[in-house]
């Protein structure tokens, strides 16, 4: 009898140990904040934000299928119901959707380059590219894909996480996948950078954003001024043919009166 007791003290240990470990990873999990930003809301990505509500703090999702979102005036927001308090504490990750039955087109860039931008250059590290597909990926498709992580977000190509989806459904394989490239990024910048995207490096970006656009309406201003002055220098110019072309003029009238 002492031995099965033994032995029911050992299957209890077992059987509480498991769970409570995954509750420990749960925990973990869920203290780490992430953005999502996305070009349009899909079906998929209401599942990707699913699975973020589920696994981690999904501190807020950032929508904009156009450049019509991004403000270029002198206002810090540049997303339609931007909060600027997911920054108070900031997040861990921005995760930023491919579809990859879209192809990144050249407004894609510029849209990307904006959101770059608006974050500033410090917010690099913390980007994780999401390709959300259907099927498969055609390779014409993945390589412009791979071609915008590089030169759009200026990431590595091996910096990105793909979900298949096969028939519309996110797998737990892909779930976990996603798991574990979030916290691929986290340690990364626990061990290079600031852990989490900060307050202070948002700041820091608007304060560049604000004078990029100052210098650009200068300049915008200076060159309407140099377009004055060259329509002066032009008259000024015409004048003086003119004037040239009178005086000749009259002195073959004089040539020809003689």
């Amino acid at each position: 009898m002492k031995i099965l007791l033994d032995l029911s003290a050992a299957f209890d240990a077992v059987d509480h140990n498991i769970p409570l470990e995954r509750l420990e990873h749960a925990v973990e999990h869920k203290e780490l904040r992430v953005v999502l930003i996305e070009k349009i809301e899909t079906v998929l990505s209401k599942k990707i934000k699913g699975i973020l509500e589920e696994s981690f703090n999904l501190v807020t999702t950032l929508t904009g299928d156009n450049e019509s979102v991004i403000d270029e005036g002198e206002e810090h927001n540049i997303f339609k119901d931007f909060d600027p308090s997911i920054f108070s504490p900031g997040p861990h990750v921005f995760l930023l959707i491919y579809m990859g039955d879209l192809s990144p087109s050249s407004g894609d860039a510029k849209r990307i380059k904006r959101i770059k931008e608006f974050f500033g250059e410090a917010s690099k590290p913390y980007f994780l590219p999401l390709i959300i597909h259907k099927n498969a990926l055609h390779r014409e498709k993945e390589n412009d894909i791979l071609y915008s992580i590089e030169n759009d977000l200026e990431l590595s190509r091996e910096t990105y996480c793909a979900l298949y989806c096969e028939g519309g459904e996110v797998s737990e394989d892909e779930k976990n996948n996603l798991v574990v490239k979030i916290n691929e990024v986290v340690n990364k910048n626990k061990n290079e950078n600031k852990e989490t995207y900060t307050k202070e490096m948002f700041d820091e970006a608007q304060v560049i954003r604000l004078k990029n656009v100052q210098e650009s309406k200068s300049k915008g201003k200076t060159g309407d001024g140099n377009q004055g002055h060259n329509k002066n220098a032009t008259d000024k110019v015409a004048g003086v043919k003119a004037g040239l072309s009178r005086e000749l003029a009259k002195i073959t009238v004089k040539e020809q009166n003689s």
